[in-house]
């Protein structure tokens, strides 16, 4: 028999879903600005981390996402160019295989000749030490800059 939720209950499961959307809405803005990310980059991004397994093709990206399969590819070549992920590419009788493990069969090609890309995001370790690089290197040139320009600064 289930039991009755109060209402206090309900609260506090509303204010967990809304901290994790605080977060998440934070985490994105940090990548943004530290990668240089245009929003749809970091949805493309998103989408694929939210992924589980070996990777994702593009045909499950697409999907999740309100864009063409031409945009998403540039936005993935963005995102590989940036080192933020990996891809892999696998024949279509590989892919086959794998659609009928995952009981995905309506993403199976229709043919076995060929091959595609999977796309799988860098791990949360290399996508933190990413980051540090990056923003290490933006306060040596802060400090850099202070030291060739001390005017400038006393000036504004």
């Amino acid at each position: 028999m289930p039991r009755n939720v109060s209402k206090m209950e309900v609260l506090e499961e509303e204010a967990k879903v809304d901290v994790k959307a605080i977060e998440m809405k934070q985490f994105s803005k940090i990548i943004r600005a530290v990668f240089n990310l245009t929003p749809k980059q970091m949805d493309t991004f998103l989408q694929i981390r939210q992924c589980t397994g070996n990777g994702t093709c593009i045909s499950n990206i697409v999907m999740g996402m309100d864009s063409e399969r031409s945009i998403i590819q540039k936005y993935l070549k963005a995102l590989y160019n940036k080192g933020l992920i990996t891809r892999r590419s696998v024949t279509l009788s590989e892919f086959q295989k794998r659609c009928k493990i995952n009981n995905r069969l309506d993403m199976a090609p229709s043919t076995t000749k060929g091959y595609l890309f999977l796309y799988t995001p860098i791990s949360d370790a290399d996508l933190l030490k990413k980051m540090q690089d990056i923003t290490k290197q933006w306060i040596n040139d802060a400090k850099e800059f202070c030291l060739l320009n001390p005017l400038m600064l006393a000036d504004t």
